[in-house]
């Protein structure tokens, strides 16, 4: 196996990893949708605007949960 089919196979196993958690982070935005069919924010809990669930419908966290979360996950990777 030369570099090239190992980065092949390397960005193959991004892809499925990726698309793997995507799936998943759909099934659990369906496993939080509550008796009246919201959906709530994983940190604060409050329910997630129907705008927010439009444009990204896996959504597990509310736009500012999610800017935390995110700001606190590029700091723990540089």
């Amino acid at each position: 196996m030369d570099n090239a089919d190992y980065a092949a196979d390397l960005e193959q196993l991004h892809i499925a990893h990726a698309l793997s958690a995507q799936k998943q982070s759909s099934q659990d935005a369906v496993q939080r949708v509550s008796n009246t069919g919201n959906v709530h924010c994983l940190d604060c809990g409050f329910k997630l605007d129907t705008e927010r669930l439009k444009v990204k419908p896996g959504a597990s966290r509310c736009v500012d949960c999610q800017t935390d979360f995110e700001r606190l996950h590029r700091h723990r990777h540089r």
